[in-house]
């Protein structure tokens, strides 16, 4: 019994010693080797796991982004963005009146007077009488031939704007039209100068109140035709009975003797009437067929 108690507790010695000596190892190779121990950076171990949360953020982002159908973006719409069909004369004070639709663009090829041209339009050529005025006519009224080269200056081998207000043609088949040429009102230029009147001929109205004014102004100032009462044209009325039956063939409608003696446009009473060839008294000077139209 003693002796088998003996031999554990030297079992338990040799051990210990055992234990002993191979510490005793550990430590004398642990003081002949520099262990150098890592240095912590907090600061750069954040900074690492940020960045590689980003990246695994856009790759994820660029992943979902191809499995998801591509999006129209909606645009931005801006002022100037938005097209507009404004005519450029709706910055002319005097022209506000001209409608914003029924627009045409032509080029003048001829003057035949003060308020009536042809022009080119759609490979072929019109007659077009201005709207809400009347110049005075070829053939011996006062100012005639200054209204016409007013005119001739004004559209005369130009692009201009034509404009309808309700009616297409008159009864004569001229285009009727508002005409708008280098940012200028036409019919409302030649009157506001004294080389037009207004003239009213309904449903042709949306400016006749603007080229009421514009004549109004032109008297006031004694400009064009409105220089002196005096020359105002004086029409010859020829009496009934003077012309019956004696009625040239050229005119079919109207009573006028034929020439001689020769008349002008003064000389009678008729206005804006049928003139067939030969036209012996020249009252239609624009070959439009009708004759003395104001």
């Amino acid at each position: 019994m003693f002796s088998s108690n003996l031999n554990q507790k030297n079992k338990k010695r040799n051990l210990l010693v055992l234990f002993c000596l191979v510490f005793t190892s550990v430590i004398l190779a642990c003081g002949t080797t520099q262990v150098v121990e890592p240095t912590l950076d907090v600061g750069l171990i954040y900074t690492q796991a940020y960045e590689s949360a980003i990246a695994d953020f856009a790759i994820k982002s660029t992943e979902t982004a191809l499995a998801l159908p591509t999006q129209t973006p909606i645009p931005t719409v801006t002022a100037t963005s938005i097209p507009t069909n404004t005519p450029v004369w709706m910055g002319i004070t005097n022209a506000l009146c001209v409608p914003v639709e029924n627009i045409e663009t032509a080029k003048v090829v001829e003057i035949v007077d003060g308020d009536t041209i042809k022009v080119l339009l759609a490979d072929k050529v019109y007659s077009v009488r201005y709207i809400g005025i009347d110049t005075p006519e070829t053939g011996g009224e006062f100012y005639n031939s200054e209204a016409t080269q007013k005119n001739t200056e004004l559209v005369y081998g130009k692009v201009v704007s034509l404009v309808k207000d309700v009616s297409e043609t008159d009864v004569y088949g001229r285009l009727l039209r508002y005409v708008i040429v280098d940012n200028s009102f036409v019919n409302h230029e030649l009157v506001l100068n004294g080389y037009a009147r207004a003239s009213s001929y309904p449903p042709d109205t949306a400016c006749d109140q603007g080229l009421k004014v514009a004549e109004q102004t032109a008297q006031t100032a004694l400009i064009g035709i409105w220089q002196s009462p005096t020359q105002q044209p004086q029409f010859l009325v020829l009496p009934t009975d003077s012309i019956s039956g004696n009625c040239d063939p050229s005119y079919p409608g109207v009573c006028i003797p034929p020439s001689p003696p020769d008349l002008d446009c003064k000389d009678i009473s008729y206005r804006r009437f049928q003139v067939l060839p030969p036209d012996p008294h020249r009252f239609d000077g624009d070959d439009d067929g009708i004759g003395c139209e104001s």
